[in-house]
């Protein structure tokens, strides 16, 4: 069923043409009627003229509407994109988002606005990006508070193909060093406090643990 608004627009059509067709009509009538060949053109081309004013402010009416409804529809457009990209954000689908952005800026021309969401969605990739790369720091930790030194330098190098650009990592196998030196003075520390109580079996043990460093 059509929309009122469609309705409206062809009775508009009609009655324009309605119009020109009376005036057309009007002018055979006067120029039929004895008031001379040269008055009845001016006659009829006077009530042609009128006739065609007519039509056209009709139709302009009608074109306007048209615009409006363009401009409306396009609003609806842009609404319905920008609750699109809240979602996608919400619901962590940032790759797509980022393309509905590209969307806003280039179809519709909000190169402001899309510059704007676009910076907030890689604020939030890069939060993720660092909270991550944290976390596999922690895992390394743990493996040096553990002495799995060859298992750390491994995880290292593995962080560094992984996130080579990430400054978080810039220090990794130093840290390995600094664990391991802070290990072997702590050994040294216990097997001297040994000797000293003449604890020898213990001595031994952690004499045995010193020679590997």
């Amino acid at each position: 069923m059509p929309s009122n608004s469609n309705t409206a627009a062809r009775i508009r059509r009609c009655a324009a043409w309605v119009v020109l067709l009376a005036l057309a009509i009007g002018g055979v009538i006067a120029g039929s009627m004895g008031t001379g060949a040269w008055a009845s053109s001016v006659l009829s081309g006077s009530i042609v003229a009128v006739a065609v004013v007519c039509v056209g402010a009709l139709l302009r009416g009608t074109a306007s509407r048209g615009s409006a409804k363009r401009v409306l529809f396009r609003e609806h457009e842009v609404e319905l994109l920008r609750r699109t990209i809240e979602t996608d954000i919400e619901a962590g689908e940032y790759n797509a988002a980022l393309v509905l952005c590209e969307q806003l800026a280039r179809v519709f021309g909000a190169v402001e606005e899309g510059e704007q969401l676009r910076s907030r969605i890689q604020a939030i990739l890069h939060q993720r990006h660092e909270s991550t790369i944290r976390g596999e720091v922690e895992k390394f930790d743990n493996l040096l508070s553990e002495q799995e030194w060859v298992a750390g330098y491994q995880e290292a190098a593995r962080l560094r193909r992984l996130y080579p650009d990430s400054p978080l990592l810039h220090d990794l196998e130093q840290r390995i060093a600094d664990a391991r030196a802070a290990y072997r003075h702590g050994l040294e520390d216990r097997f001297l406090a040994a000797a000293q109580r003449e604890e020898v079996e213990e001595a031994m043990v952690l004499l045995k643990e010193l020679d590997r460093y």
